[in-house]
């Protein structure tokens, strides 16, 4: 989670650079593709070349929100996500200054279980 951000882009970088792992991006857009162009942007951004290469290799994308149950993804994503995500790196974080107090507070209580 998080990938679009500063931390979690970096992280990203260095989980392709320095491992051979599969790794599952979680990104808030209205579709996979969407999701693959912002943390592609990010990304080209930071380190000037395209995640391109490994999408749908070493990099998954989908589009989801870990906001809303289940991410915001179907039963059946979720269910399969499950069976091939062995850790959870999380680095979404919410770094708005100003805003609506219940939206802040809600933030510091998302947490997951598994069933």
């Amino acid at each position: 989670t998080g990938a679009t951000g500063f931390l979690g882009c970096n992280l990203l970088e260095q989980l392709l650079t320095l491992t051979d792992y599969s790794i599952f991006l979680i990104v808030r857009a209205n579709s996979d593709e969407h999701a693959f162009e912002r943390i592609n942007q990010k990304f080209n951004y930071y380190f000037e070349r395209s995640l391109g290469s490994y999408l749908n290799t070493r990099v998954f994308i989908v589009s989801g929100d870990i906001e809303e149950p289940l991410l915001g993804l179907s039963d059946s994503k979720y269910n399969e996500l499950k069976e091939q995500v062995d850790s959870i790196i999380h680095c979404a974080a919410l770094t708005k200054h100003y805003g609506d107090y219940d939206v802040f507070y809600n933030v510091k209580f998302l947490h997951y279980k598994l069933p």
